[in-house]
């Protein structure tokens, strides 16, 4: 088996923090420019009165006059909060149910440099292992989906709207963004999108945290031990080495899989964001390094990306990275079911990731067959990357401890050696 880069290799190869705090200015820039919230709104009220219709529960009308039927429409068009579908039209208008939840949840790029303004701009938090879930409370019920969609959990809780006892109208509901611990039957609340009918999305972070930890003590849900289903908070920190030692290193309730760091200013936004980041080692998850379907480590680093229709394959950043093409063969193999959208595998080999000015420029990209299309998404740049460095043994806590401390002087820095 080749050895992945290590100390070893060209420092080129993982000089990206030019690139990445490029796109952090870039995402904050759109988030001044898009304020579309009431979209999301739609559709997560779409999808719990959808719900309702199923079980033949009484349809009420909300504030607008608007039906179940009114909103699941708009819902199943594929109106999305934030950056752009990567699916084409024709796809967007037949999408079930279930694939326009999967693109309603924010998601981190994973952690390769460290910003320059950490210390004064962003908070760290663990990361609890789980079922990633969104829970919605409306009328008198709480519904909990998974990210693909399909429903996770029913249940009755002592939030608004979630139970006889705290009913509301059907525009008074509340959606969060949370974790499901099995073991424990407790939902960790990681964000807030809508409290009470009250869009958040356009909230910076720091106040969205600082909301939903007020909000859930005055509702006593956190109180509620004899709950089937209980509800927890994850502490933040700020993105010093003592926050930093807490989120990866201090007491916690659940079974920790890495960090999250988030911008203070940072809205909630559908699909990928640099403005939340993703970081983790063997010490603080057991999924450190993406392994096969046995469990092992594979020879090859794997990937997903997503077929252009023009023969280029893509991650699900916006905007995309082209990475790569496909072969004739490849092409021709699978000319049936080779469409604009679909999710392709690859492995990348011995040339690895080539990085021109600070930006992956292509990768040493072998086919491997059609992906499992379930997955709904490619995989980002950045978890390409920091994959492709963990391989090679050089990610460690240490050096995000170093990198904090160097940031202090405003200079992005790697969070793994050269």
């Amino acid at each position: 088996m080749p050895p992945p880069p290590g100390r070893n290799c060209p420092k080129h190869v993982s000089r990206t923090s030019v690139f990445q705090q490029k796109r952090r200015e870039e995402a904050l820039q759109r988030q001044k420019k898009g304020r579309e919230s009431k979209l999301l709104i739609l559709r997560l009220q779409a999808a719990a009165t959808f719900q309702e219709k199923e079980q033949g529960e009484p349809i009420e009308e909300d504030s607008n006059g608007n039906t179940a039927d009114t909103l699941t429409e708009q819902f199943k068009r594929g109106l999305t909060l934030g950056e752009p579908s990567r699916r084409n039209d024709a796809e967007n208008g037949d999408e079930s149910l279930r694939q326009s939840c999967l693109r309603q949840f924010m998601h981190p790029e994973w952690m390769t440099d460290t910003p320059p303004d950490m210390l004064d701009n962003w908070v760290v938090m663990p990361r609890p292992e789980g079922v990633r879930c969104m829970v919605t409370t409306m009328g008198t019920f709480t519904i909990s989906r998974r990210r693909n969609g399909s429903v996770l959990h029913r249940f009755h809780c002592s939030l608004p709207g979630g139970s006889l006892a705290t009913k509301a109208s059907p525009d008074q509901f509340s959606v969060f963004d949370c974790v499901f611990q099995a073991k424990k039957n407790v939902y960790y609340v990681m964000d807030i999108m809508c409290w009470k009918g009250m869009p958040l999305c356009d909230c910076a972070a720091e106040f969205r945290l600082y909301w939903v930890r007020e909000k859930l003590k005055e509702s006593g849900v956190l109180d509620r031990k004899n709950q089937k289903y209980r509800f927890d908070l994850v502490s933040s920190h700020p993105c010093t080495s003592q926050g930093l030692a807490a989120a990866v290193q201090g007491p916690v309730p659940f079974v920790r899989d890495g960090i999250l760091l988030a911008h203070k200013e940072g809205h909630y936004v559908a699909g990928i964001t640099p403005l939340m980041l993703l970081w983790k080692d063997a010490s603080c998850s057991t999924y450190f390094l993406d392994t096969d379907g046995s469990g092992q480590l594979p020879q090859y680093q794997m990937v997903t990306l997503t077929f252009d229709g023009d023969r280029h394959v893509e991650t699900e950043d916006f905007p995309p990275v082209r990475l790569g093409s496909l072969c004739d063969d490849a092409i021709a193999a699978h000319s049936q079911a080779l469409k604009k959208g679909r999710l392709v595998k690859f492995t990348i080999q011995e040339q690895g990731i080539r990085i021109v000015d600070g930006e992956p420029q292509s990768a040493d990209l072998h086919f491997q067959g059609l992906a499992n299309q379930r997955k709904g998404r490619a995989d980002s740049i950045s978890k390409i990357l920091f994959q492709y460095y963990a391989r090679a043994g050089r990610i460690s806590f240490d050096l995000l401890l170093q990198s904090v401390g160097a940031s202090v002087d405003h200079a992005p820095v790697e969070v793994m050696e050269s």
